[in-house]
């Protein structure tokens, strides 16, 4: 991969530089350290809904359609995303059009117009997002099981999006709080990554990112695990089909020893068609179109869950299932051919991403606001094959137990199947 730069600016910005001359594109991306960890109870869904109303229009730009111009006029494109901890806005052109993608990123970020009637539109639209989520049966029940597990008085309860109460009463001030607050340099960094001149984003930092200005940016408030009377918890439907989620709290943050192992784990178990849940669930015993299972880190904790969609009269045999694959991870050492296939689609997952400019600078937008470091993908790669069979058999007997499993159920399950589900756990 191509040598990086690391700088900090003398009005706190973090600027992440990397050359990539093979290529003719430049992705540039700004990350905030903001996100719904960063709202109360009464501002849920602010990030969110700021990160839409600012490719609503800037003063130099005031609509919609003329910001979005100045990039697809060139063949550009442009996207953000909010998440709980960081908010990601980007952009991508030829290279000879950079100057366009500096201009473009700090008219949203620093000029833009929070017109009053913008704000009521925008609104329905997240609206309409909201509703489409509650449409999806994937996405509702992660929405549901979140909010269940840590509940909604604090920020990982909550929806990103907010809800309809609360959407509702976002007004121009508190976008302009949440803006002037978080916001600011020293919460940010600006990645650039593919063919450009150095010269040129030098004279473009200094023309369009030379900014002064400081905020109160808030301290992210630590999770803590409420008590649960039930390990088990059924939202009742009349659907097709039983969504289930069945998460593990290991408390496996960004910076904990086990992080990497708990990658692996997830690769072993679904990252592909030879993996083992995947494997079992779909190729051997055809209950399910799709399952999987994925590691969700945050700063203070982080989570393990395996999905999937399933007959509710296989669910049990599902629940079975799982539970007999985390068991034998527990109590057989992985074999070495095992393990190194699950390293090498680990690792080639990240090269063949790494293969585009903007997913690198969006990589590493979100690394450094999260973690305050870079890691490249030798770095990561590294890491990854550094992990031992040993290291995966201790890490499933540490966190895949009962005293930190939630199982959510939605669909059509009766009383006596959470019973057996209970038992299984329980074994």
């Amino acid at each position: 991969m191509s040598k990086h730069s690391l700088i900090r600016l003398e009005n706190g910005l973090t600027l992440f530089l990397q050359r990539i001359p093979r290529v003719r594109s430049v992705s540039v991306s700004i990350g905030v350290r903001a996100g719904s960890r960063y709202e109360t109870k009464e501002t849920a869904g602010l990030a969110h809904f700021l990160e839409h109303m600012l490719f609503e229009g800037t003063k130099q730009y005031p609509t919609a359609k003329k910001l979005a111009e100045q990039i697809e006029r060139v063949g550009g494109h442009s996207g953000a995303y909010t998440n709980r901890e960081y908010v990601i806005y980007n952009v991508k052109v030829f290279e000879k059009y950079l100057e366009i993608a500096f201009k473009y990123l700090s008219q949203i970020i620093f000029d833009s117009s929070l017109e009053l009637s913008n704000i009521e539109k925008e609104k329905s639209i997240v609206l309409e997002e909201i509703k489409r989520v509650a449409d999806n049966p994937e996405q509702v029940i992660w929405e549901e099981w979140m909010k269940w597990v840590w509940d909604t008085d604090q920020p990982l309860g909550r929806s990103i999006l907010g809800d309809k109460e609360t959407v509702q009463k976002i007004t121009k001030s508190k976008l302009q709080a949440y803006l002037q607050n978080l916001y600011v340099p020293q919460n940010m960094i600006l990645t650039v990554v593919g063919n450009f001149s150095l010269l040129e984003v030098e004279k473009y930092v200094r023309k369009y990112f030379d900014v002064k200005m400081t905020g109160k940016i808030p301290v992210l408030q630590k999770s803590e695990l409420p008590e649960h009377k039930s390990k088990t918890k059924v939202m009742q439907l009349d659907t097709q089909q039983v969504q289930l989620l069945c998460g593990f709290v290991t408390g496996v943050s960004y910076f904990h020893k086990d992080r990497f192992i708990m990658w692996l784990l997830a690769e072993l178990l679904s990252g592909g068609v030879s993996a083992r849940i995947f494997q079992k669930l779909i190729y051997e015993l055809g209950i399910a179109y799709s399952a999987g299972t994925y590691d969700m880190e945050f700063k203070d904790t982080g989570i393990f869950f395996i999905y999937g969609g399933f007959a509710k009269e296989n669910i049990e045999k599902a629940i079975t299932t799982i539970f007999d694959e985390l068991r034998e991870l527990q109590m057989k050492s992985v074999i070495p051919d095992e393990l190194a296939s699950a390293k090498e689609r680990s690792i080639a997952r990240l090269y063949f991403s790494a293969e585009k400019p903007d997913y690198l600078a969006g990589l590493h937008a979100t690394q450094f606001i999260t973690e305050g470091k870079i890691m490249t993908i030798e770095t990561l790669s590294e890491e990854i094959n550094q992990v031992s069979s040993a290291d995966v058999k201790r890490v499933a007997q540490k966190y895949f137990n009962n005293s930190d499993v939630y199982i959510m159920l939605r669909g059509p399950v009766r009383q006596d199947q959470v019973k057996i589900i209970d038992e299984i756990i329980d074994r």
